[in-house]
């Protein structure tokens, strides 16, 4: 089998499996077990995202859970407390954010989605024209893990502070990619998940500039916790974060190496398929191809027979070919994409031979699909 779906989730590494192992193996709530074990994650999570002692760490036990946990207490303090109950995302966010916004509708705020480039980023003019007094919170992936690209954050904070707007920062596609700078991002809350970093899921980190009233969540013990505690989980966090600090210079390098070389050895072996957003850009392990007169669906179909796993959308994203069209794709470029995402574990060996088995699906799904698009 040939995982390029590692933006849906990777394969567990060796050292995560053994931090299950060794959290399951001691009860979190023995005298020692719960602090020692949660400092130890927290310390590792510490060398991937480097917070300089500035704000609060928590646990949740999912990504959803502690994006819910940002959105409620803006709502909360901002929302209810000043009237600025008005909250904004992209139109090509996933799941989570999406879900939130809706949530937040429901309690009485209102959501507004933007439009964004044909590089799937929201640009400082689409924002200001969002923007309303009664705005408080901007929800945004840094990267998107379905399209490769990445939001222009620098440009949109003057626009933000001057507003007076705060900024949510989703990076669980960019932890382990990119070198993660705070005060660069000068976000007020970011939230990751580890499983695109060969991490577990059930697991994810809520990190706040100021401090969380415990009201309005509900704790697992008052060591940073957020929801159920899942020690195990936790801990193989911790270990999947200090790995990826260690590989993090190589797979940004050996990553866009690796995909540089998938792209160019695609073209070549299918002449009519067409590399997105290689222009602008974009995260080192993604890759969004497009397939003209093929449909996504049957392409991805053959390739998973084939033992191929490549991805478009679903699960936690949105489909790709809405993802496109909202990027200003034309449909037959939308309908005929797939992404396909790299991990540290993958080779050179597997490009080669992921390249002739799209190939050969491509030429088999050509034949049927001419009159389809």
């Amino acid at each position: 089998m040939i995982h390029f779906d590692n933006a849906t989730a990777s394969p567990l590494s060796k050292k995560v499996q053994e931090a299950l192992k060794k959290g399951g193996y001691e009860s979190p709530f023995s005298p020692y077990g719960e602090t020692r074990l949660l400092n130890e994650a927290k310390e590792q999570i510490e060398h991937l995202f480097p917070t300089k002692g500035e704000g609060s760490l928590f646990f949740a036990p999912s990504r959803q859970a502690a994006i819910d946990a940002v959105y409620r207490f803006v709502f909360e303090e901002w929302g209810r407390g000043f009237g600025k109950n008005h909250f904004l995302t992209s139109k090509v966010e996933e799941a989570a954010p999406m879900m939130a916004l809706a949530e937040m509708e429901v309690w009485g705020g209102k959501g507004s989605v933007i439009e964004v480039d044909s590089f799937g980023r929201i640009t400082k003019e689409k924002l200001q024209a969002a923007l309303t007094p009664r705005s408080s919170l901007l929800t945004l992936s840094l990267g998107n893990g379905l399209l490769g690209t990445m939001h222009p954050i620098e440009e949109l904070l003057p626009l933000l502070d001057d507003r007076g707007v705060l900024l949510h920062l989703d990076l669980s596609h960019v932890i382990g990619k990119v070198e993660i700078d705070l005060e660069k991002l000068k976000a007020d809350f970011i939230t990751f998940s580890v499983e695109t970093l060969h991490g577990p899921r059930g697991a994810a980190v809520l990190w706040s500039k100021r401090p969380l009233k415990g009201g309005h969540f509900l704790f697992g013990s008052e060591k940073g916790a957020l929801g159920l505690m899942d020690v195990p989980r936790f801990l193989a966090l911790g270990a999947a974060s200090l790995e990826g600090k260690e590989h993090l210079a190589t797979l940004q390098m050996e990553g866009s190496l690796l995909r540089e070389y998938f792209e160019n050895e695609l073209e070549k072996a299918v002449c009519d398929c067409k590399v997105l957003f290689k222009e602008g850009p974009r995260l080192p392990t993604t890759s969004v191809v497009s397939f003209p007169g093929v449909m996504s669906e049957p392409l991805l179909y053959l390739l998973h027979q084939k033992g191929l796993h490549a991805s478009m959308g679903g699960e936690t994203f949105q489909m790709i070919g809405h993802l496109l069209k909202a990027c200003h794709f034309p449909p037959k470029i939308a309908q005929s994409a797939l992404s396909f995402t790299f991990s540290r574990m993958n080779t050179y060996e597997q490009a080669d031979l992921a390249v002739k088995l799209i190939c050969e699906a491509y030429q088999t799904l050509r034949k049927l699909s001419l009159h389809l698009l």
